[in-house]
């Protein structure tokens, strides 16, 4: 949810999180169904994210949600949370549900060193969505169903260029004809590592850019040394070997448990096999004489 002020507007950025105006308020909440695939699943609400907008700056906190699924607490300190669901092969999952705290949100939302939001770019909301009740809009010729043309004819969103129908958007991790391999593998990437793997993210240091945009492959990883060696490159000498999942550091570190390894190493308890296997095919796809 975005909430603005009244009477003021989101400013479009090609690149990065929109601007958004003094006092804004972004929230998100994650909940988990009780059984996946089901639509009648209750969703079982765990905690909500909130960021906020002050003449200082973004900052951001958690509520944890009670069992009673009433009301949600802030939390400074993190939390865990023994959680149960049941796949949509029947199979029963669990896992240990990891809140991060004040000091761990930072890692992942510092862009130059300042808290930014991570997910309100204009290519991770350029989706589909329904006008909703209280729509401003009375122009035909806005698609109803494009999110980023509904605001700017809502006048919430300025600054949207001409010709907006070209502009990128996210291809799916599940949807084969939504990308390439390559675009949908990157795209994950950008999404779950890049707001640290970035040039003004906290795993700047390391030099690996895994942004979608990167068009330098060199950078995103392609025959590059690691800056460190150590538990983390798992023995493995570049970050990506083309052609050859099985040597490439992101691979170990994507697939590993291990705490010291393992990547996003905040927020993150289980190991995802449908990105993970996406990366993998784009990996074995690239020709092995790639340079």
């Amino acid at each position: 949810f975005i909430k603005l002020p009244e009477g003021t507007q989101m400013r479009y950025r090609a690149d990065g999180p929109l601007e958004f105006p003094m006092g804004t308020a972004i929230a998100k909440t994650f909940s988990y169904p009780q059984v996946v695939g089901e639509s009648s699943s209750d969703q079982h609400l765990l905690e909500t994210r909130v960021e906020f907008l002050t003449d200082t700056g973004w900052y951001g906190a958690s509520y944890i949600w009670n069992e009673q699924q009433t009301e949600a607490a802030l939390s400074l300190g993190g939390h865990d949370m023994h959680v149960e669901w049941i796949q949509d092969n029947g199979q029963r999952q669990s896992v240990r549900y990891q809140i991060p705290n004040a000091n761990q949100c930072i890692t992942c939302h510092s862009q130059d060193k300042k808290f930014v939001p991570i997910g309100t770019t204009a290519w991770n909301l350029n989706y589909p969505a329904a006008k909703s009740s209280g729509s401003k809009s009375t122009s035909d010729s806005i698609r109803p169903q494009d999110q980023l043309s509904m605001w700017a004819e809502q006048g919430l969103l300025v600054g949207f260029p001409a010709g907006h129908e070209t502009i990128e958007k996210w291809p799916l991790l599940s949807d084969a004809d939504s990308g390439t391999v390559e675009s949908r593998a990157r795209a994950w990437l950008d999404v779950n590592c890049a707001h640290c793997h970035s040039p003004g993210g906290s795993a700047r240091p390391t030099g690996l850019d895994l942004r979608w945009n990167q068009q330098d492959l060199a950078k995103a990883g392609l025959w590059k040394t690691p800056v460190a060696a150590g538990p983390g490159s798992g023995g493995r000498k570049f970050g990506i070997v083309p052609g050859k999942a099985e040597e490439s550091i992101l691979m170990y570190r994507l697939e590993s448990d291990d705490p010291k390894a393992k990547m996003p190493n905040v927020g993150c308890a289980l190991v995802y096999d449908q990105g993970i296997a996406l990366v993998r095919n784009w990996i074995e796809s690239l020709p092995e004489e790639t340079q």
